[in-house]
C-alpha cells in the first residue's frame, strides 16, 4: 500500500504544479497561450538510466562502493555483497 501512496502523492504534486503553471501563463500571457506542463518520470525509468550509466562507468574503470549502491538503489546492507573482480582497465 505504501507504493500507492507515493504514486498518488507524486500525481497530486504534478497536478498542483501544472495548475500553477496554467494560472501563471493565463495571468502573464493570456488564455490563448499554451502553458507548459510537467510530468514526473517513473522511478523505474530513473533506476534503468542509473543502471546504464553505472555499467558504462564501471566498464571504463570506475569503482563503486557498497555505500553508493546502498544509497542509489535503496538497498539494505545485507541485501548484497560486492565481489572483488579485476577490471580489464586495471591492468590485472
Amino acid at each position: 500500500m505504501l507504493g500507492y501512496i507515493g504514486i498518488a502523492d507524486k500525481k497530486l504534486v504534478e497536478l498542483a504544479i501544472n495548475k500553477l503553471l496554467r494560472y501563471y501563463t493565463d495571468f502573464n500571457y493570456g488564455t490563448e497561450v499554451k502553458s507548459p506542463k510537467i510530468k514526473f518520470q517513473k522511478k523505474e525509468t530513473v533506476v534503468i538510466e542509473s543502471e546504464k550509466r553505472d555499467k558504462i562507468l564501471s566498464e571504463i574503470g570506475v569503482k563503486f562502493t557498497k555505500e553508493y549502491f546502498r544509497k542509489r538503489y535503496n538497498l539494505a546492507d545485507d541485501d548484497f555483497e560486492i565481489s572483488r573482480q579485476t577490471s580489464a582497465f586495471s591492468g590485472q
